[in-house]
């Protein structure tokens, strides 16, 4: 089964009696961490028990597939249910999963943690389709989410944030709820008492450091506006430090979603300043120039590129990902590259 996002607080807090096996995956390293751990306390209570909570990577399964269900079918020495947490699970534990899931019933419930795991994943499939386990997908704080994220870190030390504050927050947080965290707790012991728990942009400004996400927006904005001399080296740099293909695309997915809307405010008469008065204050004139730069139609078809490019990505065969993403990507970044004149 899959756990759906706006079910998954009320799933930890009592996950279904017939679940003995769990996977949770996604892009945001820290909430699949916090989601594991959060399972764990539920299911066995103390996550950092060796008696009750084994731990394996996925690299000793891959080479030994019977060691799952050795560890399924392993009874607790204290009595109760025990617990495996499996790192980094991934496409080859299949053949061991397989295996798993033909038991009648486990002795042990198995955490399967895994990354940013694509649909056409074995792992994931398997798991989505069998009655007895669990998908839960973690996606990076984006939007409302974030803010709420953002609103309940800072509540949790003490602090408030003036609109202008949130703003600069959501900008530089939120690819990685662990490093969001940090971040809050770093404000917090810079903001201390003097302010009264009031956290200023300014304060923003002065401590909390780039977590990921600018990069990929800086990305996006390079799509928008045209630069393809920025993008080059952003796309490399991105990828280089570990970014993912599915997560760029889907990001610009979002961001064309926004141009689109923002594009439609604009025809309708709506002037440039208001459209882009509810962005971070750093990058609205870009996003005029993107405005500027996109016709509706063209952002209609640019999303149509990207939503087939997402297609591509996710199908077997083809071109190597990186390939296809950088043809698409300098496209829409300079349309003279196919021939045409305009976006």
């Amino acid at each position: 089964m899959i756990v759906q996002a706006k079910r998954i607080d009320a799933f930890l807090a009592k996950p279904d009696a017939g679940i003995s096996t769990f996977l949770v995956y996604g892009p945001d390293r820290g909430v699949v961490v916090q989601r594991i751990e959060a399972l764990l306390e539920r299911l066995v209570g103390d996550p950092k028990d060796p008696f009750k909570v084994g731990d394996l990577a996925a690299e000793q399964i891959a080479a030994d597939p019977r060691l799952l269900v050795e560890e399924a079918q392993s009874m607790s020495l204290l009595g109760g249910r025990r617990a495996v947490r499996v790192r980094d699970a991934d496409d080859r534990l299949k053949v061991a999963l397989r295996d798993l899931l033909k038991l009648p019933s486990q002795e042990s419930f198995i955490l399967l943690e895994g990354g940013d795991l694509p649909g056409s994943s074995d792992l994931r499939k398997a798991i989505e389709k069998a009655p007895g386990a669990a998908a839960l997908p973690c996606y990076r704080d984006e939007g409302k989410g974030l803010d709420d994220v953002l609103r309940q870190e800072l509540h949790r030390h003490g602090l408030q944030a003036d609109r202008d504050a949130m703003q600069a927050l959501a900008a530089s947080l939120g690819a990685d709820r662990a490093v969001t965290m940090a971040e809050i707790e770093k404000l917090a012991l810079y903001v201390g008492g003097a302010s009264g728990g009031k956290v200023t942009v300014q304060d923003v400004r002065a401590v909390i450091a780039d977590s990921g996400t600018l990069t990929l927006d800086d990305l996006i904005l390079d799509v928008l506006t045209g630069d393809a001399a920025s993008l080059s080296g952003g796309l490399e740099r991105l990828l280089a430090e570990g970014g993912n293909e599915i997560q760029i695309v889907n990001r610009l997915i979002a961001a064309f979603g926004r141009l689109i809307r923002m594009r439609a405010q604009l025809d309708a008469g709506t002037p440039a300043d208001q459209v882009v008065a509810s962005l971070f204050w750093k990058i609205r004139d870009p996003w005029k120039r993107a405005l500027g730069r996109w016709p509706a139609r063209a952002a209609q078809r640019g999303m149509r590129e990207l939503l087939e490019l997402d297609l591509r990505l996710k199908s077997e065969g083809g071109p190597p990902r990186r390939e296809l993403v950088e043809r698409v990507l300098f496209v829409l970044c300079d349309p003279r590259l196919r021939g045409v004149s305009g976006p």
